[in-house]
């Protein structure tokens, strides 16, 4: 605008709004298993902005399971409040245990994979879970566009294969177009990255 224009131009004063005063909140956790005390996630996945699920250490309340278990929360609500769900019944993986599962992913409400090492599997949200035999141990999972993917290294060696299935049943086939891989996945839509196991440079 011209220099005259706003040398006459008046503009309101913006009102001045004060912010409303902070307020702290617990989450909550309501369900059929209780929450852990001194709870720490160790693995976390997200369908939304508010929808999303962790997994961490818990006391073993299965007869025959060596701690620690595993113990899985959901909130769908952005965390303030949160869903104690049935864990499998496994070992939590780590430092104390190299069976069991250490990670999670959720393709949607329903559908949703433990794993590291081994793999189980939940289609009715977390209800249940049942193991999974893919042929090794799953490295890593992804999943995008209905389908998950993992990569798979048969009998814990370093070099393995890239398998998928869709995500609302337990068909885990082999991608062999992918060749021998090592670890390192990622996937959006169809578009899938892994890190081979062949060449003679590192990854």
């Amino acid at each position: 605008i011209s220099t005259a224009t706003s040398r006459h131009s008046t503009r309101p004063k913006p009102p001045t709004i004060n912010p409303p005063p902070a307020q702290t909140t617990t989450p909550t956790v309501s369900g059929s298993a209780p929450l852990p005390s001194h709870f720490a996630p160790q693995s976390f996945t997200a369908i939304s902005e508010l929808t999303w699920w962790v997994v961490g250490p818990a006391p073993c309340s299965l007869v025959g399971l060596q701690p620690p278990c595993g113990a899985i929360l959901r909130t769908t609500n952005g965390g303030r409040a949160f869903t104690a769900l049935q864990a499998p019944r496994a070992t939590l993986a780590g430092r104390l245990s190299a069976s069991g599962y250490s990670q999670i992913r959720f393709a949607d409400l329903k559908d949703g994979f433990a794993y590291g090492p081994n793999l189980y599997a939940t289609h009715d949200g977390g209800t249940t879970w049942d193991p999974v035999d893919v042929g090794g141990d799953v490295i890593d999972l992804a999943i995008s566009d209905g389908e998950a993917y993992a990569t798979v290294s048969p009998n814990g060696s370093d070099s393995g294969r890239l398998m998928r299935s869709p995500v609302g049943q337990d068909q885990w086939t082999p991608v062999t177009a992918a060749g021998e891989v090592s670890g390192g996945l990622w996937v959006l839509g169809t578009e899938v990255i892994v890190q081979s196991g062949n060449g003679g440079g590192y990854g």
